[in-house]
């Protein structure tokens, strides 16, 4: 059930701020196959209708696309376009194969924000590691100019209504130009986002795809849909008008605390004074049903009789924090001086120091987060959530 993908995701729902960072600054190199294809890294996301494929394969329904954004398997979609799967279900991904028709993959949801319209996915078989044709894509280290030419790439099926895994993929590909910068409400009660305007042809199912700069082939953003304008603007102009969400270094400063980062991203060094041992305290102090107690002669920090995290470790002007390790990676690559692995099996297993003096508190409030969400209830973690 989704539900109990959504709770296994709530772990690192704390560090989303990172992911439209990573999107915007973690430039990868040679990420695009020899033909230079960046389609290789867009895969449809569907149901699929039927348990035995008919001569023309599975049946499925099409909601949006998703992109590879690294090799370990996880992609990123708009979060409308899982709002299907909301209360059950099991997405799937339509992945390209060389000589042969496409193949349905199940996919897990691994993080969710409805808030911010951003989404992780992660195939449940890496592609990556067998005979896909699959790719993933740079990641701009530039957000995107007004004026500039970009790309918006997607997938969808010839036959919207009858749709079949033996027939390919139509591919959008159009050049457009970037028209302006906005900020914008995603969802009614949501803060505004920033987001870009481009001159683009609008098609079915665009929702979740990349937004490319011509020039370095780097995703500067991810498609939203239309955009509909304000009522003294023509709606005929704007059928031609794709709106985008801006993929940014900047992004951080106004996502909030629910978008993820999975690999290879950077947090952004936040403004701000170093930490000191009471302000990792009070932080780990601040989530709920936490206390403190000791344990080998340093101060840790519980909840429902779990440790989350400790102070004084391994020496003075040092933490720990518990997380997992694709987590720990995370951190580990965007601040190399804020996060290092503890020794041993325990650093194998997440268990990651922080370097007090080097932190700032946005970074470390969303490493105790992630390392809170693992230790307590799913129960607690829920109310949390409603409540924020």
């Amino acid at each position: 059930m989704l539900k109990n993908n959504e709770n296994r995701a709530a772990r690192i729902l704390a560090l989303l701020p990172c992911l439209i960072c990573c999107l915007g600054v973690g430039a990868v190199s040679e990420a695009l196959p020899d033909d230079d294809n960046p389609s290789a890294a867009v895969c449809p996301i569907v149901y699929q209708l039927d348990q035995s494929p008919s001569s023309r394969g599975y049946h499925y329904s099409f909601f949006g696309n998703g992109f590879f954004i690294n090799e370990q398997g996880y992609l990123l979609t708009a979060a409308h376009v899982l709002e299907t799967f909301r209360n059950g279900g099991q997405p799937y991904i339509l992945v390209s194969r060389p000589n042969s028709p496409p193949i349905l993959l199940p996919a897990t949801i691994i993080a969710v924000d409805p808030e911010h319209d951003v989404a992780i996915l992660r195939a449940n078989s890496n592609p990556f590691t067998s005979k896909y044709k699959v790719s993933f894509l740079p990641l701009s280290s530039e957000p995107a100019s007004p004026g500039q030419s970009v790309l918006a790439l997607s997938l969808h099926p010839s036959r919207q209504q009858s749709a079949h895994t033996f027939e390919v993929p139509r591919e959008d590909r159009f050049s457009g130009e970037v028209l302006s910068y906005e900020y914008t409400k995603l969802e009614k009660s949501s803060p505004a986002a920033e987001v870009f305007l481009l001159s683009h042809p609008v098609n079915l199912g665009q929702s979740g795809s990349p937004v490319l700069a011509v020039d370095s082939r780097a995703v500067v953003g991810l498609v939203e849909g239309r955009w509909l304008p304000s009522s003294g603007e023509s709606l005929a102009k704007s059928s031609s008008i794709l709106l985008a969400r801006a993929l940014t270094q900047d992004s951080h400063q106004f996502l909030g605390s629910n978008v993820s980062s999975v690999l290879s991203c950077r947090i952004a060094h936040s403004r701000g004074h170093p930490m000191k041992p009471n302000d990792f305290r009070g932080l780990a102090l601040s989530f709920p049903e936490s206390e403190e107690r000791s344990h080998m002669e340093h101060p840790d920090f519980r909840v429902a009789g779990k440790i989350f995290a400790t102070l004084g470790y391994p020496e003075d002007g040092w933490a720990m924090v518990k997380l997992t390790p694709i987590e720990q990676e995370m951190f580990i690559k965007s601040q190399p001086t804020v996060f290092h692995p503890c020794t041993g099996v325990w650093g194998r297993r997440g268990a990651t120091n922080i370097r007090l003096k080097a932190a700032r508190k946005p970074t470390l409030r969303r490493a105790l987060e992630a390392a809170w969400r693992l230790a307590a209830p799913q129960s607690l973690v829920r109310r949390f959530d409603e409540n924020r």
